[in-house]
């Protein structure tokens, strides 16, 4: 740390007081005494005691279900003259061939994709992917097949 080799500096060397070494650096006068006493190699390191938080019972419920999620949530949007489609508060750029076109914004947990609706559009871009739209699955179907 620089300051406690400054603090050392200002009492070994220039000889300013304690409580005046306290003024400049803004420290207390305890803390400036204790690193004037404590051996030369040793640097003050602070730990801060570990708390529990409000949701730490309920952490392994939230990561578990976190990870189980593997569905989107899927909405239409209209892509503004700007290129610019808008997902909840959050606006992301699209290709400008997709202006003035609806596209499908497909909300997973840890990325947006949008996808073109009414035109077949080729893919532009990293995070902007042209997939087709997904058949609806029927009860009877069930989620363990694979397409």
């Amino acid at each position: 740390m620089d300051m406690i080799g400054k603090v050392r500096r200002m009492k070994m060397r220039d000889g300013v007081s304690i409580s005046e070494i306290s003024r400049k650096t803004g420290l207390s006068r305890n803390t400036v005494k204790k690193w004037l006493k404590a051996p030369a190699a040793v640097e003050p390191r602070y730990e801060r005691a570990q708390k529990e938080g409000k949701l730490s019972a309920f952490e392994a419920t939230l990561v578990a279900a976190l990870k189980t999620f593997d569905g989107c949530v899927e909405r239409a949007a209209r892509v503004s003259s700007t290129c610019l489609v808008t997902v909840g508060r959050n606006r992301y750029s699209v290709p400008c061939e997709w202006a003035g076109h609806m596209v499908s914004t497909r909300l997973y947990p840890s990325r947006v994709d949008v996808v073109a609706v009414d035109a077949p559009l080729p893919h532009r871009g990293d995070g902007q992917r042209v997939l087709p739209v997904p058949p609806q699955l029927s009860a009877s179907q069930g989620q363990g097949q694979s397409t």
